[in-house]
């Protein structure tokens, strides 16, 4: 059978770098093992990119929990991809990755989704971004209507093709519920 794994090896000078092997013995015809092959790579630059590229996504999913907004990634056909703490908590889930593949439809009355699907549809189909938009959210357990600021911006691949959307909200009830307070007051 062959070994495959990696090593930590040093350079000539007495740097250390990370080493793939895979060792595969040779057999003559008896079974007995006359020599071995050996396949080494240096894969200390992709190991460094991986760890780099794990650290950074470790901070971004940290700065995306922490949040107090809501903030998902849909793919193209509104199903979430990614929520955070805060927007499970607003789909009633226990857990962000209970919201993933799901849509909009399966948490919220459906002239609400209905609604947040058709401005995604346009984000997906002309790549405009929406940015600032008010929106009625979930009502609240009281019963109050929610109010978000919204912004949704098209997500692309490489090759630049929208591929889905990433979204932010900000709960602005305290703010809309004032604004009707006042008005309330001046109609007195």
């Amino acid at each position: 059978y062959a070994w495959h794994g990696e090593v930590i090896a040093r350079r000539k000078d007495g740097t250390p770098y990370t080493e793939e092997q895979t060792i595969t013995p040779v057999r003559n015809d008896s079974g007995a093992v006359t020599h071995v092959i050996a396949i080494k790579q240096d894969v200390t630059v992709q190991r460094r990119a991986a760890s780099a590229l794990a650290d950074e996504r470790n901070l971004l999913r940290t700065l995306i929990d922490n949040l107090p907004d809501y903030v998902f990634i849909k793919d193209a056909e509104s199903r979430f991809v990614i929520v955070n703490r805060a927007q499970a908590d607003l789909l009633g889930v226990r857990s962000p990755d209970e919201a993933v593949g799901r849509t909009d439809l399966d948490f919220m009355p459906s002239e609400i989704a209905l609604a947040y699907r058709a401005d995604e549809e346009r984000v997906v189909r002309t790549g405009e971004p929406l940015v600032h938009r008010e929106e009625r959210g979930p009502d609240r357990p009281s019963g109050e209507p929610e109010w978000h600021l919204t912004t949704k911006a098209p997500l692309r691949d490489a090759e630049g093709r929208v591929v889905g959307l990433v979204g932010i909200s900000r709960s602005i009830t305290a703010i809309k519920q004032a604004e009707a307070a006042l008005i309330r007051r001046t109609r007195q």
